[in-house]
This record gives structure tokens, C-alpha cells and sequence, in this order.
């Protein structure tokens, strides 16, 4: 309890005057004494506390010999809009700048975080897709990295219903598919057997249900035979042509020499695909990632940021269309009945994503 009071008395004079007031969480860092002994001269009458509201910002009354902080450029544009908002009274959210210069950011989901790697990505890239030839970057760059990604989430999705190699072969080559008739899924059939591996089987087949041809993808995945169908419905998706379109800027753009460049590094590269894998490779080596697979993974601050503010949270509607098919997946997978549920896990199984261990 002396060390306290002497500490106290230490800080509120800055070695002469009179005592003045001490924030009770500077006082007890300083003394490194507990919040009990100060409550003890509390009620012995030595010290007397309140509670005053004080801005984060005011400095009034205290004394610093810590050198001027040089802020990095980041830094300063963060510090500008707090500025800002003192006048305008506005809320400014700012995405964590801290001390060393870093970034932290909330992403939503797969998609926002492809959108902000591909920004970071674009900085300072450039591709020279054939030896002597103009380099593209800029804008130019930026539109055909995002119709291939784009692309790309489209294979994603589909893969579950049609095997993602084929998919990536149709995007790589521009394989313009036909089904009007047996000789032209023949034919179809052929364009894909060259860019595909052994594992995977294409094979032509008429569906008597809807009187068209069709092509069954079929490969073997962890002993099972999974099955696809490209048929007429999927040629006139918009899945399709927007894989068709982006192929058909990217095939044959990679030459000989191609180069692709982010500031100082670079890399030979032999197709498009392989340039965005080792572009956003680069960007994800200066970054570090985490994910929250609920609330309580969460510190205060961070729930606060992510899902209680009002500025920021993203409310979704939730809707049970058909109880009674709703109650019948939840009796499954949550009933005391066991074969059920491994039935389900059995069939839906090589369709999951994002599972965690």
C-alpha cells in the first residue's frame, strides 16, 4: 500500500506542485500493486476516485519525451480520415492499420477474398505472353484476370456435377462442344480426349428420356464411380459461354518466352492458368489468413467489428419452405437412429466442401 501511495504521489506532482488527479490504471502499472490495496485507501479515506469521461485523443496535462512517430503511407491516410471526421461527425471504419504498418481485413467468403487478392495481385503486374511481344498490364491485365477467375468460380461450382478436369480443358483450349447428333458428340468427344488424363472417360450415349445426345463423364474418386452429364441444357447455360468466352481469349495467348512480372520477381510461365496461380501466390506470401468458424472463436473487439456493429453487420432472412422436409434432414442427421444418418453421409459425402477435421 506505500508503494502505491508513493507511486501516486510520483505521478501527480511531475516533482513539484500540487497533487493532482491519476488515472487509477496508470497508478496501479506503475506501482504494480493490486486492485485491492488501492480499494483499501479508498475506504480508509486516502484516496478518493470518480469517474470522468475522457476523449482517447486529449492530451492535456501530460508530458512526453517520446520522439516524433514517422507513419507509413498507409498509416497516414488512416489518420487523415479520423481528422476528417472530427469536422463531418461522421463514422469512419478503418480496417485495422497498426504499429508495423500491416492490414488486418474482414473477407466475407471465397469470392470477396479472389476480389482482393486479384487487387493486391494487379500492382505492379505485367505479362508478356510471348517472347518479344507488348507486355499487358493495367487495365487491360485487370479485365482478363477477372473473366478467368470468374471462370474459375464457375468450374468450382460445377465440379460436383461435372468433373473439374474436363471442365479446366474446355476453359485452356477453346473446345467449342456440339451435340445435334451422334457424329457431331463423336466428334465432341474427340476434342477432349487429347486435353484430359487417363482417368477420366468420356464416353457418347443417347438419352431416350429426352431424345438427345449427351456426354457421361465418369472417374473413379476414393473407390467410388462418380458420373457427370454435359447435355444441351448445359451448351446453353450461361456457365458455359462464360467459360467459352474467356477461353476463347486465353487460348493460344501463351507463347514462347512468356514472362509474368510483379515488381522485381518474375516467372516464365507456359499457359495463362499457370501465370494467376504463381501472380496470386506471390500476393498470398505477404499475407496471413484466419478463419472464424463461429462467434466464440471471436476477442470482443473482433465480434464488435464483425457482427454486432451496426455499420458493418449483414442480416439474413431464414426461411423454412417445406417444414416437414426440413424436420426430416434434421431427424436424420440429429436423431438417435443410426443408419439413416450414415446413409446420407454415404451419398453426400464427395459433395462436401470446407469440412473441418
Amino acid at each position: 500500500q506505500l508503494e502505491v501511495v508513493m507511486t501516486y504521489v510520483a505521478l501527480s506532482r511531475y516533482g513539484f506542485g500540487e497533487l493532482k488527479e491519476v488515472r487509477r490504471k496508470e497508478l496501479l502499472k506503475q506501482s504494480k500493486g493490486s486492485a485491492a490495496q488501492l480499494d483499501i485507501l479508498v475506504e480508509k479515506g486516502v484516496f478518493e476516485t470518480y469517474e470522468k469521461l475522457v476523449s482517447r485523443f486529449d492530451t492535456t496535462g501530460q508530458e512526453s519525451d517520446t520522439e516524433q512517430i514517422e507513419l507509413t503511407e498507409s498509416q497516414e491516410v488512416a489518420l487523415a480520415k479520423v481528422r476528417e471526421s472530427f469536422e463531418t461527425k461522421d463514422v469512419v471504419l478503418l480496417h485495422g492499420v497498426t504499429s508495423s504498418g500491416k492490414t488486418e481485413l474482414y473477407i466475407k467468403d471465397d469470392h470477396a477474398l479472389s476480389q482482393y487478392l486479384l487487387t493486391l495481385a494487379l500492382e505492379g503486374a505485367a505479362l508478356t505472353p510471348r517472347q518479344d511481344a507488348a507486355a499487358l498490364e493495367g487495365e487491360a491485365l485487370g479485365e482478363l484476370v477477372r473473366a478467368y477467375l470468374l471462370s474459375e468460380a464457375v468450374i468450382r461450382r460445377l465440379a460436383d456435377f461435372i468433373d473439374a478436369e474436363v471442365l479446366h480443358a474446355l476453359l485452356a483450349n477453346d473446345i467449342d462442344l456440339d451435340l445435334a447428333d451422334e457424329a457431331a458428340a463423336k466428334e465432341s468427344v474427340a476434342k477432349l480426349a487429347g486435353h484430359i488424363s487417363a482417368s477420366v472417360r468420356i464416353l457418347p450415349r443417347y438419352d431416350e428420356k429426352t431424345e438427345r445426345w449427351q456426354l457421361d463423364v465418369e472417374k473413379m474418386r476414393h473407390g467410388n464411380l462418380r458420373v457427370g452429364q454435359i447435355d444441351e441444357e448445359f451448351l446453353l447455360s450461361g456457365d458455359y459461354q462464360q467459360i467459352r468466352r474467356t477461353s476463347a481469349i486465353i487460348a493460344g495467348l501463351i507463347g514462347g518466352g512468356a514472362v509474368i512480372r510483379r515488381g522485381e520477381k518474375s516467372q516464365p510461365v507456359a499457359s495463362f492458368a499457370e501465370a494467376m496461380r504463381w501472380l496470386l501466390n506471390e500476393v498470398e506470401r505477404g499475407i496471413t489468413k484466419q478463419r472464424y468458424k463461429g462467434l466464440g472463436e471471436m476477442n470482443p473487439q473482433q465480434l464488435w467489428e464483425t457482427t454486432m456493429d451496426p455499420a458493418v453487420r449483414r442480416l439474413l432472412r431464414v426461411q423454412i419452405d417445406d417444414i416437414i422436409t426440413a424436420d426430416e434432414i434434421f431427424t436424420t442427421l440429429m436423431g438417435d437412429n443410426v443408419e439413416p444418418r450414415r446413409a446420407f453421409i454415404e451419398s453426400n459425402a464427395l459433395y462436401a466442401r470446407n469440412i473441418d477435421v
